[in-house]
């Protein structure tokens, strides 16, 4: 993650309801996180949201 912290987020949403939000610089650091579900078919979604006031860092989140 490389963001404007407080400004620019990616966020994770499992059936529609945000379960995870992430912010600021963290270009060096991989973090792994996990969720408890329920049996059952599941919509997994991820965004991007950058605001326009500036750019801090490369502006973008990666995921493996």
């Amino acid at each position: 993650m490389s963001s404007q912290e407080g400004a620019d987020y990616l966020q994770s949403y499992v059936d529609g309801q945000e379960v995870q939000s992430w912010s600021g610089m963290s270009v060096t650091t991989w973090a792994e996180y996990s969720y408890t579900l329920t049996p059952g078919n599941h919509e997994f979604n991820w965004m991007y949201i950058k605001d326009g006031s500036d750019q801090d860092g490369y502006d973008a989140a990666w995921m493996t």
